[in-house]
């Protein structure tokens, strides 16, 4: 909801700028040469990133997609391995503390008179906690980019645009929440350990059906409690 509100204002502000820009239709056109007509507005330079930051880091997921191809080591595997298993922990911890922060200011704004002061200062909650969860998203992603070579890194700047096409195509339920991304590549990277191990997997698949399900119907709570539950799995086979 706070989102919505503050678009509603960009969109108020964007408006008032549009209004100056207006040209009087009775206005007398200067003397002198007519400029060009206006045709479309200057576009980028191509080859100009959309998005400057995202479009230069990698995601984990895209990384282990990326893994045979560009050629990741096992001692960059078990990098990885341990900065999403640090940064894990720390998103669900920002994650939770984010919906309260929310929850709170959904409360006042829902009230027939909200208290503007008291919704700002609940909004001013929100945003740092949504702060801190951008931060470590984008440090993960810095640490990840600083284990890989800068070869590697241009291979998957290379591939990102078939691979991210082929995630968002398969990829049930739309767009997997960070901290689900984490979880999604560490089960894979375990169930893949174990499997050259040649240990059973069995109750961890039965486990993971669930997922697909769940994010189709996005319910993002009930699907990380399937990953979490696989987790556990896969860590009892580690001790047999």
């Amino acid at each position: 909801m706070y989102k919505l509100l503050l678009v509603a204002l960009g969109l108020v502000l964007l408006g008032g700028n549009l209004a100056v820009a207006q040209p009087d239709p009775q206005a007398k056109a200067p003397d002198g040469p007519q400029a060009a007509p206006m045709g479309k507005p200057p576009q980028p330079p191509k080859g100009r990133p959309s998005d400057p930051v995202g479009d230069n880091l990698f995601p984990p997921d895209l990384i282990m997609r990326c893994a045979d191809p560009i050629g990741l080591t096992d001692e960059q595997k078990d990098s990885i391995k341990s900065q999403m298993d640090k940064a894990g922990g720390r998103f669900k911890e920002l994650q939770q503390k984010l919906d309260q922060e929310v929850q709170a200011l959904g409360a006042l704004v829902k009230e027939d008179r909200p208290d503007t002061d008291k919704a700002l200062d609940q909004l001013d909650k929100v945003l740092a906690a949504e702060r801190e969860v951008k931060r470590v998203h984008i440090a993960l992603m810095i640490a990840l980019k600083n284990l890989l070579t800068p070869d590697q890194q241009a291979q998957i700047q290379e591939l990102r645009p078939k691979i991210m096409a082929e995630g968002k195509n398969k990829r049930p339920g739309g767009d997997v929440p960070q901290p689900l991304q984490i979880k999604m590549m560490q089960v894979q990277q375990q169930m893949k350990q174990l499997k050259a191990e040649g240990r059973d997997l069995g109750p961890v698949q039965q486990a993971m059906q669930k997922f697909e399900p769940l994010m189709r119907e996005k319910k993002i709570a009930e699907a990380e409690a399937v990953l979490d539950e696989a987790l556990k799995l896969l860590g009892e086979s580690e001790k047999k």
